[in-house]
């Protein structure tokens, strides 16, 4: 670019033209088509990519002091109902040779009844609950349970038949029978009913069960791992 003089004394400029800020037209036209064609590529880049991730939730789950009055609340957990069967011998000592002779008075007693089983959670402690927080998303609790125990036992009057060893004939329970057989039999019948619900082993049924419920209903209150054990105990 130079400099002269004009004949009215004025200076004048010779050179190339420039645009704005000094850029040249041309170079302003190649910005402009750079923009238009990169603009749109570099939106949909942005809101395509992936989002950050984010930080589990922290889970919230009850206090021990929460378990226990919500445990407490389900009382006596009956968790087995059982029916058995028993057979009752009974043999009259008393009378002659001769009233033995012709009516033996050997007879079996064919006795029914039920046995209801399970735990009693009204007695659950703070002391029995034990809650571990391993991260944010994972709570365990381990929770203690008395023994299971036999909470009735109950005999069935309307099943119960008399068998006639000699005639080899069922009766009814009540009939004909007197007032202090029908004493005897029952509670022998009573006792013998929570030995054979034993020896089935239904305190095994009882703690089975109670543990299935406690455990669903301890994961629905948003622990994720539930251990329920239960007290040494004795059947009967």
């Amino acid at each position: 670019m130079g400099m002269g003089y004009s004949n009215d004394g004025k200076v004048s400029t010779s050179g190339r033209r420039t645009g704005l800020m000094g850029i040249p037209p041309g170079f302003q036209i190649a910005l402009v088509l750079l923009v238009l064609i990169l603009g749109p590529v570099a939106a949909i880049k942005w809101l395509t990519q992936p989002s950050p991730p984010q930080p589990p939730a922290k889970i919230s789950y009850p206090t021990g002091a929460i378990v226990v009055t919500g445990v407490q609340h389900m009382g006596k957990l009956q968790t087995i109902s059982d029916t058995f069967q028993q057979i009752v011998k009974y043999e009259d000592n008393g009378g002659n040779w001769f009233t033995k002779l012709f009516n033996d008075p050997k007879k079996l007693f064919v006795v029914y009844g039920t046995v209801v089983a399970g735990v009693d959670l009204s007695t659950v402690t703070k002391g029995d609950v034990t809650i571990q927080r391993q991260d944010n998303t994972h709570v365990s609790i381990v929770l203690l349970l008395p023994a299971p125990q036999i909470f009735s036992s109950t005999l069935d009057q309307t099943k119960t038949q008399v068998y006639d060893i000699s005639s080899g004939l069922f009766s009814p329970f009540n009939q004909g029978l007197d007032p202090n057989v029908e004493n005897q039999v029952l509670a022998g019948a009573q006792g013998t009913l929570k030995t054979s619900a034993c020896d089935a082993n239904i305190m095994k049924q009882a703690s089975d069960s109670a543990q299935v419920q406690l455990t669903s209903f301890l994961t629905a209150l948003g622990f994720s791992s539930v251990i329920v054990t239960f007290a040494p105990g004795t059947c009967g």
